[in-house]
């Protein structure tokens, strides 16, 4: 057993270890979002407090030989590891606006509420996930898409500079004036380089009241609906019109429900609800005037934290065809009894707009040219039934597999050398490897 006496003396954070507080410790493991990950046991939690915790933390870790994971809000599979040393950042939470500049810097330990609520006052937003809850650093460094991309872009996109601690244990820059090839490869892969300690976005004008909130569906009407729903968007060709085409599994059966969001004046979204409303004519019509960040945390309810969790990647499609949807609600016609998938989720999000314009050399995202994200995030709340659960999501994605957009060929692999070279000079023993990793002596791969 490692003394970690050493650390603890600098460490304005704590630690937490099973033997010496199994209350907090168990706190720590049952926070995270996949039940699915709650039985791995790590040697130990580094509650951080500042950059220097980190630092100290990093540099211990690497010279005891000490595995490290990486977490904030943790949502992501790779939040604990086995016998590892889980470098915690949820504290580093700050929240700083300067609305003159247009400017917020971020704690990497900050959620997407925590952005919205000090920006929102100010009729100021960037583009973030579409649940409050999300850790805003991880979402980042993968790409990030949400409700605001159509007008903004990706997450990551909008990010200006990055803070982040090395395996060495510098604190070093990556902004497009300071090492901008490194800044290029945050942007999408991130996690490989380091532990990101703060964040710096760019902020946009949005009215203070943005239209949003839900359409609901009989299910027997929900497939020709969202291919309407589907044509309005692109005929529109609005990008500050943003849809979520949803299947939410309730323990009474699914239901189908279009989140919609506008972030122009009041009445043009007025006038383009009433419109798509008269063509699909929902059961129930929750849309209304309300702030941003209201609407973010409106969908939460349907983001269950803590039961059983299986979500692979989903498929990013350029075009969204009907048969695409066919074979979404024939997967559901197929669906385990809805007891079992309770608060499983199937999403069709809209994609394009200013994702699609940004040039794709800005950064190593791939999926600049879908027009639509269709993701399956699957629970159980009985882990007996993951295996059943499994069986049927991976059926109805690799059916949609033929429509996704796959990030191979010579570009590809150019893009890949550029960021396995980023690798080799920042972290080449592959210290950070929970993650989707960067083997610096191979190429990307999932850990």
């Amino acid at each position: 057993m490692v003394d970690f006496s050493p650390l603890k003396a600098v460490l304005s954070g704590r630690v937490i270890f099973r033997s010496e507080n199994a209350k907090d410790y168990q706190r720590e493991v049952d926070e995270t979002w996949n039940a699915a990950i709650r039985t791995r046991k790590p040697s130990a939690f580094v509650r951080v407090a500042t950059v220097e915790d980190v630092v100290n933390t990093v540099k211990f870790c690497v010279k005891n030989e000490l595995d490290m994971c990486v977490c904030a809000a943790k949502n992501s599979d790779f939040a604990m590891a086995d016998d590892a040393v889980v470098i915690n950042l949820s504290d580093m939470n700050s929240v700083t606006v300067d609305v003159e500049k247009k400017v917020v810097v971020v704690g990497a330990g900050a959620k997407l509420s925590d952005i919205d609520k000090e920006t929102v006052r100010h009729s100021l937003a960037t583009p973030l996930g579409s649940y409050s809850q999300l850790g805003v650093a991880g979402y980042t460094l993968l790409g990030g898409t949400g409700f605001l991309s159509r007008s903004f872009g990706c997450t990551a996109d909008n990010c200006l500079e990055f803070e982040l601690v090395t395996s060495t244990g510098d604190v070093i820059r990556a902004s497009e004036n300071e090492d901008p090839e490194l800044f290029w490869g945050m942007k999408g892969c991130g996690f490989n380089f380091g532990v990101v300690t703060s964040l710096k976005y760019q902020l946009y004008d949005i009215p203070e009241f943005v239209i949003g909130g839900d359409l609901y569906y009989p299910m027997s009407k929900a497939a020709s609906a969202f291919k309407i729903i589907r044509d309005f968007v692109r005929e529109k060709e609005d990008n500050r019109l943003a849809v979520y085409m949803m299947l939410h599994f309730k323990r009474s059966g699914p239901q189908a429900l279009c989140r919609f969001l506008f972030i122009g004046s009041p009445k043009e979204g007025g006038a383009l609800l009433m419109e798509l409303t008269d063509l699909t004519k929902p059961l129930v019509n929750k849309v209304k005037p309300l702030p941003l960040d209201e609407f973010q945390k409106s969908g939460d309810w349907m983001v269950q934290r803590g039961i059983t969790y299986y979500a692979p990647m989903g498929n990013f499609v350029e075009e969204l065809t009907d048969d695409g949807i066919d074979i979404i609600f024939d997967g559901v016609n197929q669906a385990p009894d809805s007891r079992i998938i309770t608060g499983s989720n199937i999403y069709i999000t809209s994609l394009g707009g200013k994702i699609k314009e940004i040039p794709a050399e800005s950064s190593p995202y791939p999926f600049r040219q879908a027009e639509y994200w269709i993701g399956i995030v699957a629970g159980t709340p009985d882990s007996n039934f993951y295996e059943d659960v499994k069986t049927w999501v991976d059926s109805m994605d690799n059916r949609l597999s033929k429509y996704g957009i796959f990030p191979y060929g010579p570009e590809a692999e150019e893009e890949h050398e550029r960021i396995r070279a980023l690798k080799v000079k920042y972290d080449p023993e592959n210290v950070f490897h929970h993650n989707f990793n960067i083997d610096p002596k191979k190429g990307i791969q999932k850990d």
